[in-house]
């Protein structure tokens, strides 16, 4: 993933809005405290917040999807990497949710969830 823009929210309480990409998705996520620069290549995981509406999805698309452009809410669909790590994958952004992914999904099936934020440490 690669840092494309930083929209500060507040500098001097480090926090920021910042857009990556991995080429083929593209994601906003809350930084706080944000210790990156534009350009820089993220390697780490990154962090749903309040995770809800997790299930099976009819879907074979992977999705990543702000539902409202001018806040931070996302939709997703995603492949489970690892389900006791709840660890999903949408193209190169690896995400951990906040929230234990349901009885009866196992690593390789894809799933929709939604999140109030997807939050890079």
């Amino acid at each position: 993933m690669k840092i494309e823009k930083i929209n500060w929210i507040s500098e001097i309480a480090q926090e920021a809005e910042v857009f990556l990409t991995d080429g083929e998705y593209k994601c906003m996520a809350f930084c706080q405290p944000c210790n990156y620069d534009v350009g820089m290549s993220i390697s780490t995981a990154l962090h749903s917040f309040m995770t809800k509406n997790i299930m099976l999805s009819y879907s074979e698309n992977c999705l990543l999807k702000q539902i409202d452009s001018e806040r931070f809410p996302h939709k997703c669909t995603a492949i489970v990497k690892n389900v006791s790590s709840s660890l999903v994958s949408v193209g190169k952004f690896v995400i951990e949710l906040d929230s234990i992914i349901p009885a009866g999904v196992n690593d390789g099936d894809i799933i929709d969830f939604e999140c109030a934020r997807i939050d890079l440490w």
